[in-house]
């Protein structure tokens, strides 16, 4: 009688408590495949090592995500990356379950040929997804989009 009112999903609702450690279970696996992959974005940074000799040292850091919760930002240089990143994120959803919107995608480019066009289209899993494209001079929310 009680299913008359209240349908159980399989899944947690978005207000539960334990709804954050959930997401670092779930998500970890697939971060660390990206960044595994190392289809991130590489920033260099020279550092000075010894001011009287002027060593310079270089140092790299790959980062391919921005995560809070179920949003995620993927960071990359070339469309090829980020098209892979999206069939492996495509496959894990898929694998556990995870529904996405691919509606609320949105991609920032500093490529001044692609920003003529207000999207692009990309390889997303097993479909071609329209994404709009964002100027980098403009602002961007992040979560809650």
């Amino acid at each position: 009688m009680l299913e008359q009112f209240y349908k159980a999903l399989i899944g947690i609702d978005q207000s539960e408590v334990i709804l954050p450690l959930f997401w670092i279970i779930y998500y970890d696996p697939l971060l660390c495949e990206i960044n595994k992959l190392q289809l991130g974005y590489t920033v260099t940074q020279s550092i000075v090592k010894n001011v009287q000799f002027r060593d310079l040292d270089k140092e790299n850091v790959m980062i391919s995500s921005q995560v809070y919760m179920d949003d995620v930002s993927w960071i990359t240089d070339t469309s090829y990356k980020l098209e892979s990143i999206l069939q492996i994120a495509d496959e894990f959803n898929k694998l556990n379950n995870i529904q996405i919107n691919p509606d609320k995608f949105a991609l920032m480019t500093n490529d001044t040929n692609a920003l003529k066009d207000k999207s692009i289209k990309l390889n997303f899993g097993s479909h071609v997804q329209e994404i709009q494209l964002i100027c980098p001079t403009k602002s961007v929310r992040i979560l809650g989009a």
